[in-house]
């Protein structure tokens, strides 16, 4: 493929005649996650295998106690499962950044310790993507093609949860195009009978699109919400526990002075290219996302 090598040329924004600023600002685009939420199942997948098999048993109450007869042996119960399998898949990005760029951009701009960080988000960024890409695949849905969210369609989504008796804490991926014309339709009704405090400490964990609880449901939003019905709408997501499972490889050590290990949960390295005079700032993580209890999912598509 051909290499998108990042220039002086290229970065004609970075690099002016005039007198660039000390500071400089990053692009619009997705910050914070959810992925520590509980409604969603993570397990790492172990040394000696890219799949992770999820059991999932009828215990807990799940069958009732039957009339015996005195004297009788009781009829043996059969034990009802499911399983939901992840697989981990190889992603990463790689920037290809020359010699001058990085010499003609304000100091940091295009620091290794930049990339770095660049590396970790994007990560997070990437599961995030991979979640959201679920909420077209559920084949329980609320739909109103071309209508605008209200919150009589949010609530519908909830009942189809409780009705299919789905364990809580649930969780909402809307796009924010979605929560606008929520919040819209919310500005109508009484504050008291929609919201409570949900759990307003996951912001400062950092999942910074944490919208609030709207009806028992933890909100968050997201841009990598899929568009469904020709690009007409949105297919945002709401769940329990059980119904999205994600897995990762843990980062082993590496000797290699230019590989860093990021919570080993992502790499990132630094590889020199000398006879381009340029770096190439590489990010790599191991990781998959799953459907697991269909059931516990709903597709909530509305307009775009």
């Amino acid at each position: 493929p051909t290499m998108a090598i990042n220039t002086s040329s290229s970065l004609v924004d970075a690099m002016t005649a005039e007198v660039m600023a000390a500071e400089y600002e990053m692009l619009l685009g997705a910050q914070g996650d959810f992925l520590q939420h509980p409604a969603l199942i993570y397990k790492q997948c172990p040394a000696g295998s890219t799949t992770l098999k999820i059991p999932y048993l009828g215990l807990g109450g799940h069958d009732l106690l039957t009339a015996g007869t005195e004297g009788s042996e009781l009829a043996a119960t059969t034990i009802q499962d499911d399983s939901a399998t992840v697989t981990v898949a190889w992603y990463g990005k790689r920037y290809a950044v020359t010699e001058i760029a990085r010499m003609s951009t304000p100091a940091g701009m295009l620091s290794p310790e930049l990339f770095a960080l660049d590396a970790a988000k994007s990560r997070a960024q990437t599961l995030v993507s991979l979640i959201a890409a679920l909420g077209s695949g559920f084949s329980q849905s609320v739909e109103t093609s071309g209508v605008n969210l209200t919150f009589a369609k949010f609530r519908e989504a909830v009942d189809v949860l409780t009705v299919n008796q789905v364990k809580g804490p649930y969780l909402a991926v809307l796009h924010d195009q979605q929560w606008a014309d929520l919040g819209a339709d919310l500005g109508n009704l009484p504050r008291a009978a929609i919201e409570d405090p949900g759990v307003r400490g996951a912001v400062v964990a950092g999942m910074g699109t944490y919208k609030g609880r709207l009806f028992g449901v933890d909100v968050f939003t997201s841009p990598h919400i899929p568009t469904a019905n020709a690009g007409a709408d949105r297919a945002g997501i709401i769940f329990g526990r059980g119904a999205v499972c994600w897995s990762d490889k843990e980062i082993l050590p590496d000797a290699n002075p230019n590989i860093v290990n990021l919570g080993g949960r992502a790499k990132f390295e630094i590889e020199r290219k000398g006879s381009f005079d340029m770096n190439n700032y590489i990010t790599h993580a191991y990781m998959g996302v799953s459907e697991g209890l269909d059931a516990a999912g709903v597709s909530l598509i509305t307009d775009a």
